[in-house]
């Protein structure tokens, strides 16, 4: 369920930032040069003009500061497209998935190899770091923290480790692993005074890997604490928070938590306090609505708030409606599921392709049900 949820989060616009990754626009062989005149390894996304999650990455993720400055900082980067100028180079390195990102030095050795998106841009930066650093692999990384190494880089590195492996069967997450990389963050969070919380490095405990419930006393102190944070900071701080409610709002929609009026009441709160209820984030109103018809039990009330409002929800809003939504519906009577198979029909033209992919599964469990006899 959880990567329906990640789909949902896809959808998300960054926010405009002052540095992002520079993918310099040059040749493959001037990165390599330009590796060896600066000392640093060559980062290469390799993407295809239709890889989704290519967009996603290039649209929502490397744009960020945070992202930009790591990346700038300790890499020549450059894109190539695996199908036009990049198609050699994605033979001779054996890319077959996109993204696929690549670190290599400047005689074209591997050291690195990462494939796939992250919509959560300090996974993504502590992935890159535990790759190209044998002190934040995985048996290092456990042993230095059993050793009681508790800075930020090695307990970002672990914990991510932690959720990396407890995510690697799709079919099954390994909560034991889940609760243990919970643990550790907030176990690190509790040792940190209040000016260490809000220091750039520890901004991953922040993640919605780590805090995705706006209840969590993580968020609780970010959010009370923005005004003592720099611009630069707040950018950062603001971004995070932005997700965190979609997150939160999303596993409501798509009912992957238990509904309860308190998370509601906060979101409801915090939103328009932030001052993010302007603009395309208006929709969080209509959110809203369909939150309170989804948690009564007459399922055509529900029905009828999505037939109002589900036109007037942002993408990332519209993911999370339909990539549960057999599951949210319930069981119910076939005249319902009948009106619930004709109205996720009539959404399918304005979805993006992953969403169109999960309306199809309720689809099929709503033709399922109609054609049992």
């Amino acid at each position: 369920m959880r990567r329906l949820l990640l789909c949902a989060l896809c959808a998300i616009g960054c926010l405009a930032a002052t540095s992002q990754t520079n993918f310099r626009a040059i040749t493959y062989k001037q990165a390599l040069e330009a590796s060896k005149a600066e000392g640093k390894p060559v980062f290469i996304d390799f993407y295809t003009s239709w890889c989704g999650p290519c967009k996603m990455m290039a649209r929502d993720v490397f744009p960020q500061q945070k992202v930009g400055e790591y990346f700038n900082q300790n890499f020549v980067c450059i894109k190539l497209n695996a199908e036009k100028e990049g198609k050699e180079q994605a033979a001779k390195f054996k890319v077959t998935a996109y993204p696929t990102f690549k670190v290599i030095s400047a005689d074209e050795q591997e050291i690195f190899t990462l494939v796939g998106g992250n919509t959560d841009a300090d996974a993504f930066i502590s992935d890159v770091k535990t790759g190209v650093n044998p002190e934040l692999s995985a048996d290092r990384a456990a042993e230095r923290y059993a050793g009681g190494d508790r800075s930020a880089e090695l307990v970002a590195a672990y914990a991510a480790q932690l959720m990396k492996e407890a995510q690697a069967n799709r079919r099954s997450i390994d909560q034991a692993k889940v609760d243990r990389a919970q643990q550790v963050v907030d176990d690190y969070f509790a040792s940190l005074t209040a000016t260490q919380r809000l220091d750039a490095d520890n901004n991953f405990i922040y993640g919605y890997n780590y805090c995705n419930n706006p209840k969590d006393a993580k968020a609780r102190f970010l959010i009370d604490n923005l005004g003592q944070m720099t611009a630069e900071r707040r950018t950062d701080a603001e971004q995070t928070l932005r997700t965190l409610f979609l997150y939160r709002t999303g596993t409501l929609l798509q009912g992957l938590a238990e509904f309860d009026q308190t998370d509601v009441d906060i979101l409801k709160q915090d939103i328009p306090a932030l001052g993010y209820n302007k603009g395309e984030e208006k929709a969080y109103d209509a959110t809203f609505r369909i939150l309170a018809a989804q948690a009564q039990t007459d399922r055509s009330k529900y029905l009828s708030q999505l037939e109002k409002d589900f036109r007037l929800l942002n993408s990332s809003q519209k993911a999370s409606v339909v990539g549960n939504f057999a599951q949210a519906l319930g069981q119910t009577d076939d005249a319902t599921v009948q009106r619930a198979d004709k109205w996720l029909r009539s959404c399918l033209p304005d979805l993006d392709a992953a969403s169109i992919y999960y309306a199809a599964g309720s689809l099929m469990q709503f033709e399922k049900q109609l054609n049992k006899q």
